[in-house]
């Protein structure tokens, strides 16, 4: 005999990457996926010093930037097609805040 139960499951305030770090720093990263490369753009202007990392997810370091400040509008574009597919992270730091952005390369 085979026995058959139907259960739902609804899970409320779920806490995960995008909870936990700030993303005031107001960026989009596109195209994502991406396969050759992608573009950083600021949606607002940093007068501090912003360090820009990729990440692979062992944690090393595959790309740094380090930029004085950033205008609204500006963009950044990153060749990435060096890199084999897989999951990145593209970490955004300034002096007051810090954005996390999952990056992920197909082709």
């Amino acid at each position: 005999m085979l026995y058959y139960d139907e259960i739902n499951i609804q899970i409320e305030n779920c806490s995960g990457i995008a909870d936990a770090v700030s993303n005031n720093l107001y960026f989009n990263v596109y195209p994502n996926p991406a396969s050759q490369s992608f573009s950083i753009q600021a949606l607002n202007n940093i007068n501090s010093e912003v360090n820009i990392k990729l990440f692979d997810t062992q944690g090393k370091v595959l790309v740094a930037e380090k930029l004085n400040h950033i205008s609204k509008g500006s963009r950044l574009n990153w060749d990435i097609s060096q890199f084999a597919e897989g999951i990145y992270y593209l970490n955004i730091i300034s002096s007051e805040e810090s954005s996390l952005k999952r990056i992920s390369i197909i082709r």
